[in-house]
């Protein structure tokens, strides 16, 4: 077993792994237990990292709190280091944004944002979605015959405007891993 990142006394959770009794998530302050759905009626039904509805059975939560997370969003890191979207510096797990305002602005997919767990770079105030941290480095798209790989950043060489909706691309996009210009948006036209 590796080093406890979600406290002394719990095991790690991993896919397929057993859920553990009892963890100490670094972005709660309670103890967080392992919940069914039907657990949770009457608390409220969406993920305190992810923002998206729990419709699973595998599930952690506080009661005290009615605070809820996908057993997925549980195993989110709370250090990435060398991350390609961000390889100057460490990125930091937060619950909230930093920013006094407690707002955000994605330096990864270029949306604003002020709920939800985010990544946050406290050397230079790099912030990101967690979702767009974990996108899929490769995909593939009905409109484009061959594979597309994933740029945190614009291209600097050839179009930059998304081939299907002609868009100007000012943040994170998919390119052809050929040499045919090809760019679109993420998760459009995938």
């Amino acid at each position: 077993m590796g080093p406890a990142f979600y406290g002394e006394e719990t095991t790690c959770v991993r896919k397929g792994s057993a859920m553990a009794t009892m963890l100490q998530h670094v972005c709660h302050v309670h103890p967080l237990e392992p919940m069914g759905k039907s657990e949770m009626e009457g608390m409220g039904g969406s993920c305190g990292a992810c923002g998206q509805p729990i419709s699973s059975e595998n599930l952690y939560g506080c009661r005290s709190c009615a605070f809820f997370l996908h057993r997925s969003c549980v195993m989110l890191l709370p250090l990435l280091e060398g991350h390609p979207a961000h390889q100057e510096h460490p990125l930091y797990l937060l619950s909230a944004p930093a920013h006094p305002s407690g707002a955000f602005r994605c330096d990864i997919c270029g949306d604003s944002g002020s709920s939800g767990f985010i990544y946050h770079c406290q050397s230079c105030s790099f912030d990101a979605h967690f979702l767009c941290l974990h996108m899929p480095r490769t995909a593939l798209s009905r409109g484009h015959q061959h594979p597309l790989h994933l740029l945190f950043r614009p291209p600097t060489q050839g179009s930059t405007c998304c081939d299907p909706c002609r868009l100007q691309i000012h943040h994170c996009c998919y390119k052809c891993s050929k040499n045919c210009d090809f760019v679109l948006h993420p998760c459009k036209y995938l």
